[in-house]
């Protein structure tokens, strides 16, 4: 049972390395809600898209550029509800 001496314990190095891990905790967690709601985003894009193209090709057998140019314009405008 040693005595506690005033080396052994450095509140302040504690502390400040309990912030830079939260910091640092913080910011991977931004940086990967971030890559995810642009990956969400990308998969939705990707499927309304192909929703879109088999619509119209199963409807009319074509699509037109102004058809697509309108779709890619809605799927743009539309927020992702992550």
């Amino acid at each position: 049972f040693h005595e506690v001496h005033e080396d052994c314990f450095k509140p302040t190095a504690i502390t400040t390395t309990i912030t830079i891990t939260i910091v640092t905790i913080a910011t991977i967690k931004i940086k990967a809600t971030t890559a995810a709601i642009a990956t969400i985003k990308i998969t939705a894009t990707t499927t309304a898209i192909a929703t879109i193209v088999t619509i119209a090709t199963l409807t009319t057998m074509t699509m037109t550029m102004t058809t697509i140019t309108v779709a890619i314009a809605i799927i743009a405008t539309t927020p992702i509800v992550a």
